[in-house]
């Protein structure tokens, strides 16, 4: 019962539902970030981005995170089964101590949108500098 005598609904417990773990992408290429184009794609930021306040200062955000990082990200070794030619940052997740900062991968030179993306390299940074890098299928 409740405060006003009231017979009190069930509370169910929430559902959680399984969130997939993302596809890694290991393959026999091994590239840099250095390495490839530095592609040019309209689509970026996306629009909700840019109509957003606070997603735009997180974008903003993380291109600086991803300059002050440059060398380390650029010069890490990834892998994927793919041999990308192009890349463009495709933005930031805020996990804390932690952003994870990602890059759009294209197996063209000459990109022209984020459809074409055959994958992302994510780099897991914190202030002590890369903590986790690795390729997503997408």
């Amino acid at each position: 019962m409740d405060e006003a005598g009231e017979p009190m609904a069930a509370v169910e417990p929430p559902v959680s539902a399984p969130v997939a773990a993302p596809q890694v992408d290991e393959g026999g290429h091994t590239f840099h970030l250095d390495d490839l184009r530095r592609a040019r794609i309209l689509e970026t930021p996306p629009r909700e981005v840019l109509d957003d306040r606070a997603g735009q200062q997180q974008w903003e955000d993380g291109l600086r995170l991803s300059e002050k990082h440059a060398g380390l990200i650029g010069g890490t070794a990834l892998s994927a089964s793919f041999e990308p030619q192009s890349r463009c940052f495709g933005g930031v997740r805020d996990f804390g101590e932690t952003k994870e900062l990602r890059f759009f991968l294209f197996s063209e030179l000459w990109p022209t949108s984020i459809d074409q993306a055959a994958a992302e390299a994510a780099f897991e940074v914190s202030d002590a500098g890369i903590v986790k890098a690795y390729v997503v299928r997408r």
